[in-house]
């Protein structure tokens, strides 16, 4: 309730249980129902259940409805149904008369949700249900913790509420239309559809409430979808965005800048996207009044900045943007150029982290190359349910540790030792070690991806039952990136070397051994992993002098040393 009512918006929570009787005179008794939170948006009423039940989310689901029901379809007048929420103060209750509509939000933490693609699709029955998994949820609290009360459009987005439903006093129907210039029907790269090319000026407070930003992992949340019933991130639509939270500190630096001084601006333009709705006419942009439905894809701080200056520098400042029109009703082709336009505007002019751009090169800028199908290999680990890489690595936005309680592993160095072996020359080894078990059918990109995934999910298959006692162990060396990227290199020798997997598990159970062998001296007691940092073997220098030798250490040497370790314990 605390990021809510950071949005600006009415809440109100502890209610107890109300009892269906007193909502349905001559029901029988006995029947209570519970309502976590209800929120007061206009005349809108969002009724809202916050879970961290871990599974059975779908029949959880299922009786929330029916008591949402219940309460929307009261035969009772407003007045007297809200006053049965002991939570919303009595001076109050008069606010909630005259409800024109309802939205019931499901909340839940657990990953049952993501898993099982747990959207409103499957309850058909009703066109007022949102449900937002625990990512979901953590994106509306770190957005509301960065822009506070701005965060609520989007927020309002997700639930299908528009300016219209709460006569928004700067949007209404319609944005104020813009005089504009115009360069139509133009290429802005090789191979990308048609567009226009329009420059216009706005208000900061019109900006912030028509703009969004397409995050990674999907967010925000109210992305292409086919009905109201239907509004909420799905499998097949994760990683579709492109772009990584609001930074707190940036937009607080750029916030101080402008002051309170509304002739302050930028010099340099912001970029969107526009909607296939916004048209020209006469020299004007006409946009339609709907929260959170133009993309930003270049200048997001500079525009959220003025989420934390005040009423006034919000409603004077001026700023300029370019704003692109693509000559295409296809959702995914207008993503695709938008993402290689942030792409190409951030790798010349802004340092974007390097695995933001490996993670959206497959998807949405067609990449090809090795790094991008080893990206491309990884993430499909990560999606299998139950996968041995699942939930590993630093792949999804708002996830802060990894399925075993540690910080998840970056992914940089783990692509480039990936990306040796996602090379077409690779192919024919990889389905050599897997027993012809790819696809020959496909394409070439598609095939890599098919093997590659296959191959990584048998090979660590066997590296977590060779080497178990390290596996999701925090005290081994195994769980980082330097020592995964080493077990991926020595896939590499393994494939060049034309091992089969069930040859490869016999080379590792070798491995273990010599380790165990060799550095056996300062081994912790109880498990025993084989990566213990504490393990080391004493010898004697040529000189006579006597030394010890360590495992390199986490923060030591590189995933080439630890593999070249790999491969000579081999024998």
């Amino acid at each position: 309730m605390k990021t809510l009512q950071g949005m600006g918006l009415e809440c109100y929570g502890s209610h107890g249980q109300i009892r269906v009787q007193d909502l349905y005179p001559g029901s029988p008794s006995g029947e209570h129902l519970e309502i976590d939170i209800v929120c007061l948006v206009g005349d809108i009423c969002l009724l809202i259940e916050v879970t961290t039940q871990h599974s059975g989310n779908r029949d959880k689901i299922q009786r929330f409805i029916r008591r949402c029901n219940l309460i929307a379809n009261c035969p009772l007048s407003d007045r007297q149904l809200f006053s049965r929420f002991q939570g919303i103060p009595e001076a109050e209750r008069n606010r909630f008369t005259g409800i024109s509509a309802w939205r019931y939000l499901y909340i839940g933490t657990s990953s049952e949700l993501i898993v099982q693609d747990i959207s409103p699709r499957g309850y058909p029955e009703t066109d007022c249900l949102r449900i937002f998994n625990g990512e979901n949820w953590e994106y509306f609290k770190a957005l509301e913790r960065a822009i506070k009360t701005t965060s609520k459009y989007e927020f309002l987005a997700a639930l299908d509420i528009n300016p219209s439903d709460l006569s928004d006093p700067v949007l209404g129907n319609d944005l104020p239309p813009k005089n504009c210039l115009e360069l139509a029907n133009t290429s802005l790269y090789s191979g990308q559809v048609r567009a226009s090319l329009i420059v216009a000026v706005f208000t900061p407070d019109e900006l912030l409430r028509v703009a969004r930003v397409l995050r990674y992992q999907g967010q925000p949340m109210m992305l292409a979808t086919s009905s109201p019933a239907s509004t909420t991130v799905s499998t097949s639509e994760r990683g579709s965005g492109y772009q990584r939270i609001l930074n707190r500190d940036k937009l607080r630096k750029i916030s101080d800048f402008v002051g309170s001084n509304s002739e302050i601006t930028f010099p340099t333009n912001l970029t969107l996207v526009l909607s296939k709705e916004c048209e020209v006419h006469d020299g004007k942009l006409h946009i339609p009044g709907k929260y959170a439905s133009i993309d930003v894809i270049d200048g997001q701080h500079r525009l959220f900045s003025y989420a934390l200056a005040d009423e006034e520098v919000r409603r004077d400042s001026r700023l300029i943007a370019t704003a692109i029109k693509f000559h295409t009703d296809d959702a995914q082709e207008i993503t695709r150029c938008a993402a290689q336009i942030f792409s190409t505007i951030n790798r010349e002019q802004t340092k974007v982290k390097k695995d933001l751009l490996y993670l959206i090169s497959y998807d949405l800028l067609g990449d090809q190359g090795p790094e991008a199908i080893a990206a491309k290999i990884l993430k499909e680990c990560d999606a299998k349910p139950n996968g041995v890489l699942s939930g590993i690595f630093e792949i999804r936005a708002f996830v802060k540790q990894n399925k075993f309680g540690q910080q998840p592993i970056p992914i940089v160095s783990i692509v480039r030792e990936l990306a040796r072996i996602s090379k077409q020359e690779k192919l024919d080894a990889i389905r050599f070690a897997l027993g012809n078990q790819v696809a020959a059918n496909r394409e070439e990109s598609e095939a890599l991806i098919q093997g590659g995934k296959m191959l990584l999910e048998h090979y660590f298959s066997q590296v977590k039952e060779v080497f178990k006692d390290d596996w999701g162990n925090e005290d081994s060396l195994l769980m980082c990136a330097k020592y995964l990227g080493a077990f991926i290199r020595l896939l590499e020798t393994f494939l060049k070397e034309r091992l089969t997997v069930d040859r490869m598990g016999e080379e590792l159970r070798k491995i273990k051994q010599n380790l165990l062998q060799k550095y056996s001296e300062g081994r912790s007691s109880g498990s025993n992993p084989v990566f213990d940092p504490k393990a080391f073997h004493s010898f004697v220098k040529e000189d006579g002098e006597q030394s010890v030798d360590y495992l390199l250490s986490k923060r030591e040497g590189s995933p080439d040393k630890v593999h070249k370790i790999l491969n000579e314990n081999r024998t």
